[in-house]
């Protein structure tokens, strides 16, 4: 997109919006918004000058950042950490991306084992069990190169009748304390608190008889005109 030289950018934002930490990239891949924040993500740290964790809130009213708790790491690796959707429900604030620990202040060095995906509740983070991805390699935007054994999540969507529909890259989920085969897509129910595959499958492998998962990065959900309701999901 082009701009006129005296184009005015919205400074709602302010300086120095969002930066990285020791050479590390500062990009931000995921945006969405309440009526009274907007939450973004990435592969930042900081925000505002404050550190934040690949994730933070801006509040339009008080024009400030701050922290989702700690933030999220991929404790292997943070320098391969990255959020990469976020979804704004009626159940909280949904992220998928890479990692696997979520933080309920920057103090707490421990964290809360979330594989991939997480939910906060306004005050705290709370683990979904997550998504794991085995016998392949760990993602990094340009050039995938590592190994890790973590799966990708790249897209959630919320059907505003208590699912969301996760999509991404990886080969199973975790419940019950058991692992269970799921490729790539699954679906998260708000009220049972519990994984469900697509009817009619397991999910998706690699096209041309690739050896892995294949990749979800977008997800639609078509609603009935008449009962309002999903009928497909595309």
């Amino acid at each position: 997109m082009l701009f006129r030289s005296d184009y005015k950018w919205d400074d709602n934002f302010y300086v120095p919006g969002v930066e990285g930490a020791f050479g590390q990239t500062h990009n931000v891949t995921a945006i969405s918004v309440d009526a009274q924040n907007v939450y973004i993500g990435g592969t930042f740290i900081f925000a505002g000058g404050k550190y934040m964790g690949f994730v933070a809130r801006w509040n339009k009213i008080s024009r400030s950042w701050s922290q989702l708790g700690g933030g999220v790491a991929l404790s292997i690796d943070k320098g391969h950490t990255q959020v990469n959707t976020i979804e704004v429900t009626m159940n909280g604030i949904f992220i998928g991306g890479v990692f696997d620990r979520v933080f309920n202040s920057p103090n707490d060095q421990t964290g809360i084992v979330a594989n991939d995906i997480a939910v906060w509740k306004g005050d705290h983070w709370e683990s979904l069990n997550g998504v794991n991805f085995i016998g392949a390699y760990f993602y990094e935007p340009l050039i995938p190169t590592l190994y890790y054994g973590t799966g990708i999540i790249s897209v959630l969507k919320d059907d505003g009748y208590g699912h969301l529909f996760v999509g991404g890259k990886f080969h199973r989920i975790k419940q019950n304390g058991n692992w269970r085969t799921i490729k790539s897509f699954a679906i998260w129910d708000y009220f049972l608190n519990k994984w469900s595959t697509p009817v009619g499958g397991l999910g998706f492998d690699a096209a041309n008889g690739g050896k892995y998962e294949g990749w979800v990065t977008a997800i639609a959900i078509i609603y009935d005109n008449t009962s309002l309701l999903p009928k497909a999901i595309k």
